[in-house]
């Protein structure tokens, strides 16, 4: 029988060390259960440091294409970030060690008399060691229970339930992680770890995996991916399922998908939006919807807007609409702008925006600007346009190159551009180019 501890003296002493060892021991575990559910480990720490510098927000994967609409595929770098880890369980069973051995301390403390009464006083001899029963064996310790249980498994511990702000944080992490991957070529890896973000709610993972899914012709399992990412909010999503929607002519679940991206702002779904709505007869919804597309920079939409404002008679709505799709880069809207513009008298801002059109490969803003030009007598210059327009398959532009040719006495090369206009055309100027053929030769 093990007697009570006397009061006083080293038996105290050495009870207060072991419970203090054992608190402190507590309390760095559950210190470090803690930062790890609050992602706050030190990997995490500079993790999220490393992504606060380079910033997380990442490009998108670009929406698919539809005929009219260009949409640009970018790809910036995104940064590396370490995935922190979730795993403590190994610091639990380290504890449980610890709880095992400080639990004995005490045993062997209380085991101070000779079994006969009280225990010795300070000044008594000790009983002989030899004659003491052994102390009982230190025995490991649930976290929350005493000795004699069995320490924890990993199957029979139950991880802490994660925080909805520590599951976005590991997302996020697990994203960052696959973008990387993939910019370093590593597309399987890549895909696993998109799977990994997307079962863990990352929108963003699920429209990347439908993009690799496209990519590889497996159009069943993009929709299922984009339909995720449309569910979470993503706009692109909805967008790319309103195309794959489109293509299999599923109209109307395609004008839903379109407008729910296009409540979430995204300019081309509200484009192809207004297209769905004007096949269909609705002219009022179609043109408020190539505004809104147009509000966000869409250059095809406003271009588009300029269309319907001149089959109006709104000429100066028109030109306007042109204008701002023509500083968006669009070569049909610089070619309108330069016809309104020609049609004013406006000789100088036709040929500046017939050049801007040339300049992005319209092969008809090459022909006006090469007949500009030779008003202006710079046959040169018109010489060079009508051959740009030539090499991109203009029928009167090679057959004016040919004219030019024949007038400064190239006959070979002049011979060569009525053939590639006889051969390419139809109606009236296959036949001149026939006539000016037989003209050439008859001059032999």
């Amino acid at each position: 029988m093990i007697s009570a501890p006397a009061a006083g003296g080293v038996d105290w002493l050495l009870l207060a060390a072991a419970i203090a060892l054992l608190l402190l021991a507590a309390a760095v575990v559950l210190a470090r259960r803690r930062g790890l559910a609050d992602g706050t480990a030190p990997g995490a720490v500079a993790a999220a440091g490393a992504a606060g510098a380079a910033g997380v927000g990442m490009r998108r994967r670009p929406p698919l294409r539809v005929p009219g609409v260009s949409v640009p595929r970018i790809r910036l770098p995104r940064p590396r970030i370490a995935r922190p880890s979730f795993n403590w369980r190994p610091g639990l069973s380290r504890l449980s060690a610890l709880v095992g051995g400080l639990a004995a301390l005490p045993l062997i403390a209380r085991r101070s008399g000779n079994g006969n009464g009280p225990g010795r006083a300070a000044d008594e001899p000790a009983a002989p060691i030899a004659d003491d029963p052994p102390p009982p064996a230190p025995q490991p310790a649930r976290a929350n229970g005493g000795p004699g249980t069995p320490a924890p498994t990993a199957e029979s511990v139950t991880p802490p339930r994660r925080s909805a702000p520590t599951l976005v944080s590991e997302a996020a992490s697990v994203f960052a992680m696959a973008a990387v991957l993939e910019k370093r070529g590593d597309q399987a890896g890549a895909e696993d770890s998109y799977r990994s973000a997307d079962a863990l709610g990352h929108p963003e993972a699920a429209f990347h995996l439908g993009g690799m899914s496209a990519e590889r012709g497996e159009y069943e399992a993009a929709e299922r991916f984009y339909r995720r990412a449309d569910g979470l909010g993503h706009a692109e999503g909805a967008f790319n399922l309103g195309v794959l929607l489109e293509h299999r002519n599923d109209r109307s679940g395609a004008e839903a998908a379109y407008r729910r991206a296009d409540e979430r702002g995204n300019p081309l779904a509200a484009f192809n939006l207004g297209v769905l709505l004007e096949q269909r007869g609705d002219h009022a919804g179609a043109e408020a919807a190539y505004r809104r597309a147009d509000e966000r920079g869409d250059a095809g939409a406003a271009y588009t807007l300029g269309i319907i404002l001149l089959h109006r008679g709104d000429s100066q709505g028109a030109e306007a609409a042109f204008r701002r799709a023509d500083q968006r880069g669009d070569a049909a809207a610089a070619f309108s702008l330069g016809e309104l513009l020609a049609q004013r008298g406006d000789r100088d801002g036709a040929e500046a925006a017939f050049g801007r059109a040339d300049e992005r490969g319209d092969a008809a803003a090459a022909f006006n600007l090469g007949g500009l030009l030779v008003e202006r007598g710079d046959l040169e210059g018109a010489e060079a346009a009508f051959a740009r327009a030539d090499k991109r398959g203009h029928v009167a532009g090679v057959f004016n190159l040919g004219v030019l040719l024949e007038e400064r006495g190239d006959m070979v090369g002049a011979e060569a551009a009525y053939q590639r206009a006889e051969q390419r055309g139809h109606g009236e100027v296959a036949e001149m180019a026939h006539a000016a053929l037989l003209e050439l030769w008859g001059r032999r």
